[in-house]
C-alpha cells in the first residue's frame, strides 16, 4: 500500500474526529483546530507525493480503493461544512438572545419606569 493510501486514511480519521467533536453539546474548538492543522499537514504531504505516485503506477484494485477513500473524504468534508454552519447558526441565535436579554436588563436597571414585559 502506498503512502497515499495511508495519508488519505489519516485525513479521513481527522475528519471523523472533527465530526465527532462537532456533535458534542459543547465542542472543543482546540480539538477541532488541532485536527484541522493535522489535516493540513497530511494534505501538504499528499501534494508532495503527487509526482512520485502517478495514477498509472497503481493497479486497478488500488485505484478503486483510492477512489473509495476520496469519496469518503468528500462526504466527510461536506458533513463538516454542514455541521459547522449549523453550529454557527446556533451560536448566532444564542448571542442574539443574550444581547437582547442584556439590553432588557440594562433598560430595567437605568429606567425610572422599567418595561418589564421582556421578563
Amino acid at each position: 500500500m502506498s503512502p497515499i493510501h495511508t495519508l488519505i486514511s489519516k485525513i479521513n480519521n481527522s475528519s471523523n474526529k472533527i465530526l465527532e467533536e462537532l456533535d458534542n453539546e459543547e465542542p472543543s474548538f482546540s480539538v477541532i483546530e488541532n485536527e484541522l492543522n493535522l489535516k493540513g499537514i497530511y494534505v501538504q504531504k499528499l501534494t508532495e507525493y503527487e509526482n512520485q505516485y502517478p495514477a498509472s503506477s497503481f493497479e486497478k484494485n488500488e485505484l478503486d480503493e483510492l477512489n473509495h477513500k476520496f469519496d469518503l473524504f468528500t462526504r466527510l468534508n461536506e458533513n463538516i461544512q454542514k455541521k459547522a454552519k449549523q453550529l454557527l447558526h446556533l451560536q448566532q441565535e444564542k448571542l442574539a438572545m443574550a444581547t437582547k436579554h442584556r439590553e432588557a436588563e440594562d433598560q430595567y436597571n437605568i429606567s425610572k419606569n422599567p418595561n418589564i414585559s421582556y421578563f
